[in-house]
């Protein structure tokens, strides 16, 4: 497969997608986008969208760092009280 990516293109990424592969922030998913349509995967195949996913983990590494939750530095204590 290629791995084809152009700035200008607006990929379409399906909601169930995101349930084949394990969290992975939207860059990742822009760029399966960019594979499925530049090799013209259908929509539907699961198993090469898999395989698609798993090109681009080879490829760039740094997508599988977990997000890190947002911690907030204050509490409702803080806020004052009228």
């Amino acid at each position: 497969m290629k791995l084809k990516f152009d700035q200008r293109m607006s990929p379409t990424v399906k909601a169930t997608w995101y349930k084949l592969y394990p969290w992975r922030p939207r860059l990742f998913w822009w760029r399966v986008g960019c594979v499925v349509r530049t090799n013209k995967v259908r929509h539907k195949d699961y198993d090469k969208i898999t395989t698609v996913c798993r090109l681009i983990d080879e490829h760039y590494p740094h997508y599988k760092k977990e997000r890190k939750p947002h911690v907030a530095n204050h509490s409702i204590r803080d806020v004052s009280r009228y």
